[in-house]
């Protein structure tokens, strides 16, 4: 059989220079590959006595197999050539017997919902609203992704196209649209089109292999509709723009909390979030529980009052908004207002600010299904992120090997 090529991510070099200046070591094809060259050599490394390699003649189609390459190295280590010929048999010499050994067992994983830090923990200088509702949700999550630095490798590989890269492309390229002002859905359309032809490529070379055309056919529709969609807002409403992915920051009493907002208008104030899918928005609305959009309201102020926010759904160009958003052509959704969600969110977060003071870690999903999230009282009660979590095995909920 062939040995399996070594898996590989593939980066330019220019993205490998960028990474090193970052303070990231990207992946060295040529130290993977003397790595798997190392574990081919350990049944020679283990052997006390003999070692017997066993390599089929023919492969699962039927075809004629070739031995490992470790064989070749075997090869090409002898002094003299002619003893290559004592490295196989068409059968063992003298009977082989298995030697059978009772394996014990590892403990299976046990779940737990809460842990103790040894020290008290503080929160990062600022955080953003994602990683406000992380630490609602799931403390030790937050803890280990965050503080704690833990997250999948570059060994992962670029993922395949999903709605999760369809919606960061869109952002970028509506940004793009939109960068130099407001504009009519006749000239959005044109400057959208423009992007799409000479950008899209750069940003997402896997949507260009043919396997992957409808996806890239669904990019380009998404976002010449949601180009006119913008427009027809600022038309409809008679707003400007007061920016597109401007970073926003306000100091509270515990904690600073940084975002960016999509879109940014004024006259009247509005803050814009684009989401791909319309179901987890409008299930956190309707629970009075969107704390990232209740986030940017308060973010987004430049008066005493708040402004008005909602989420324009890129894949079907709906508009949804909390109560106290007036915006044409908008789905109000909820009984809550964003000032009211984040007053409620603030209540929670300084309790569980005074758990991390106090050491204690949270992990309510690890024994059971999270509960929804939902506005309860004054308070914000926020379902443990489980679905998005990478570090599962941690707390226990995911009990593989």
């Amino acid at each position: 059989e062939l040995a399996p090529a070594p898996p590989r991510l593939r980066l330019s070099e220019a993205e490998r220079a960028a990474l090193r200046d970052a303070g990231i070591t990207p992946p060295d094809a040529g130290a993977d590959m003397a790595a798997e060259a190392r574990r081919w050599r350990r049944p020679l490394l283990l052997a006390s006595e003999a070692l017997v390699l066993v390599c089929p003649r023919t492969s699962g189609a039927s075809d004629t197999a070739h031995p490992h390459p470790l064989w070749d190295e075997l090869r090409a280590s002898m002094r003299d050539p002619s003893l290559a010929d004592r490295l196989h048999s068409p059968s063992p010499r003298r009977p082989l017997v298995a030697t059978r050994v009772q394996a014990a067992l590892r403990p299976a994983p046990i779940g737990f919902a809460s842990a103790r830090a040894p020290t008290a923990i503080a929160v990062r200088a600022t955080e953003s609203p994602s990683s406000v509702e992380r630490l609602l949700g799931c403390s030790l999550a937050w803890a280990l992704h965050y503080p704690g630095r833990l997250q999948r490798g570059l060994s992962a590989g670029p993922p395949e196209p999903s709605p999760l890269l369809f919606g960061s492309l869109a952002h970028q390229l509506l940004a793009r649209v939109f960068a130099n002002g407001a504009l009519t859905p006749t000239e959005a359309t044109a400057r959208a089109t423009e992007i799409l032809d000479t950008i899209l490529p750069t940003l997402a070379e896997s949507l260009w292999l043919p396997e992957h055309q409808v996806e890239r056919a669904t990019v380009r529709r998404v976002v010449l509709d949601s180009a006119r969609g913008v427009a027809a807002i600022l038309t409809d409403t008679g707003a400007s723009i007061r920016g597109v992915e401007v970073d926003l920051s306000r100091a509270f009493a515990n904690l600073t909390i940084a975002g960016r907002a999509d879109l940014l208008l004024a006259n009247p104030d509005l803050v814009i979030d684009y989401k791909w899918g319309d179901s987890a928005p409008r299930k956190l609305m309707k629970a009075g529980a969107a704390i990232q959009l209740a986030a940017y309201a308060e973010l987004g102020r430049a008066s005493d009052a708040t402004p008005g926010v909602a989420y324009l759904i890129l894949n079907k160009q709906h508009i949804l908004a909390p109560p106290g958003t007036e915006l044409p052509g908008a789905t109000p959704i909820g009984r809550h207002r964003a000032d009211e969600m984040w007053r409620a969110t603030m209540v929670s977060l300084d309790a569980r600010l005074q758990q991390l003071a106090d050491g204690d870690l949270a992990a309510p999903g690890a024994l059971a299904d999270p509960d929804d999230s939902a506005h309860i009282g004054h308070a914000m009660h926020v379902a443990a992120p489980c679905g998005y979590c990478q570090l599962t095995t941690i707390c226990g909920r995911r009990r593989g090997t």
